[in-house]
């Protein structure tokens, strides 16, 4: 139930809910440095969808991920927006079928990065942050921004894109 009564159209329940969720994935996008998941046991509805926005994200062979969504009467297509780095006919095979799937099916369609048993987990993740760290910020911050545009240009836009981009960076040192 949403908080003050039913919605009164279309543009209030946007405003009112599906707004929220789609602030977190702009959020996401708009954070300067890596947002990492990391996930030990289920990933479910939103919970998937935020590890399929997240830059990194590690698991445990343990970690379980699905959109059961449909079960309740909701197309999960804001989660699906979330999804947009997971090979397409997995996002459709989660959504239709509403079954869970695996680290390490989730990690051949692009769902997840990594796939650790659970007893080293917890040292990938710090290994992880203690690099991250390590490098310089405009590097991170510069990376970050390049693979959420590049990858969707097209090959010549993609490559001037990155000469200029590290042109510039390495300018400024």
């Amino acid at each position: 139930k949403l908080p003050g009564g039913p919605p009164k159209n279309a543009f209030d329940l946007h405003a009112r809910a599906m707004s929220k969720i789609l602030e977190v994935y702009t959020a996401f996008r708009n954070c300067p440095v890596p947002i990492i998941s990391v996930v030990q046991g289920k990933a479910l509805g939103f919970g998937c969808a935020l590890v399929g926005g997240s830059d990194i994200a590690y698991a445990s062979t343990e970690a379980r991920f699905a959109l059961p969504e449909m079960a309740h009467g909701t197309a999960p297509t804001l989660a699906m927006a979330a999804l947009a780095k997971v090979a397409s006919k997995t996002v459709i095979d989660l959504v239709y079928s509403r079954e869970e799937i695996d680290a390490e099916t989730a990690l051949a369609t692009g769902l997840i990065s990594r796939v650790f048993a659970p007893d080293k987990l917890e040292d990938a993740v710090a290994g992880l942050c203690e690099r991250l760290a390590a490098y310089d910020p405009t590097d991170v911050k510069t990376v970050k921004r390049f693979q959420l545009t590049g990858p969707s240009l097209h090959p010549d836009i993609m490559s001037d894109l990155a000469g200029y981009t590290l042109a510039t960076v390495r300018s400024r040192r």
